[in-house]
């Protein structure tokens, strides 16, 4: 029995190894697209609300901030994910605490007649727990 044990983590060695490489392949990638989106993006001191693109400009800025948001989002979300795949807890949580906006009630019993969040979300990093 103690055999079968040994062999089954052994068998499962690889496939961690690869999981994790996935992982971090992942991260990189998403890395060089938030460098390449911030590299290749307007900047905001350069916006002029004289010139006639303005608009076009400042929405081209609000949607770069957007985009890196989300990329930012899902290279926590993976390392989170390395982390938890070495045996610590992790940094913030699962998808819904990456992903989703913090209006979201994950992990919440909601009182349907009422409408009310009675667990509270997990708090981000750096907040406090009160």
């Amino acid at each position: 029995m103690a055999t079968q044990k040994v062999t089954s983590a052994a068998s499962s060695a690889p496939i961690e190894a690869r999981r994790q490489s996935v992982l971090f392949e992942e991260i990189a990638s998403l890395a060089y697209r938030a460098e390449r989106t911030f590299f290749f993006g307007p900047v905001a001191c350069e916006l002029d609300a004289r010139r006639a693109n303005f608009e076009t400009e400042r929405e081209r800025l609000d949607l770069m901030m957007r985009e890196l948001r989300d990329t930012f989002a899902r290279i926590g979300l993976f390392a989170d994910m390395g982390v938890q795949m070495s045996g610590d807890p992790g940094i913030i949580g699962g998808v819904e605490d990456w992903l989703l906006p913090p209006s979201y009630p994950a992990d919440a019993e909601v009182d349907q007649g009422a409408g009310s969040v009675t667990t509270p979300r997990k708090p981000a990093r750096g907040q406090d727990e009160n």
